[in-house]
């Protein structure tokens, strides 16, 4: 399986894991954007809402979920992706989640601090189970 489509199956199964366990819950799921550059020729380009988010979810009760995924240990770009949006955290959540091993996944919220934007460690997936840290 390649490294792209690796991904996209990672971000499908964080959608469906979402839809699982939060009953009444409305996932978009931006997916890549298939472009034909030329007779039976395909490429794929990147899609992601704001440049930077794979995921919104929206459920009653809640503030509007912005969510990153991805598979890459080294997060410095996807970061920097984040935070050149003008986030108005008090009426969403964003959110990193990556995907460690093949039963863990590690999220981490993005926050306001004092000197700038910053990302914290709210949770693990560890075998489909949620566990906050």
């Amino acid at each position: 399986m390649s490294r792209r489509s690796s991904g996209a199956a990672f971000q499908l199964w964080c959608k469906k894991w979402l839809e699982e366990h939060f009953p009444g819950i409305v996932v978009h799921n931006q997916k890549m954007n298939h472009v034909a550059i030329g007779p039976g020729k395909w490429i794929c380009q990147e899609n992601d809402i704001f440049g930077c988010i794979d995921l919104v979810a929206i459920c009653r009760g809640q503030k509007p979920l912005f969510i990153q995924v991805t598979m890459d240990q080294h997060i410095g770009r996807k970061f920097k992706d984040l935070i050149e949006v003008p986030w108005e955290l008090e009426h969403a959540a964003v959110q990193l989640w990556i995907k460690r091993a093949p039963t863990r996944v590690t999220i981490s919220e993005l926050r306001r601090e004092s000197v700038g934007f910053g990302l914290f460690p709210v949770a693990e997936i560890v075998r489909r189970k949620y566990e906050r840290v």
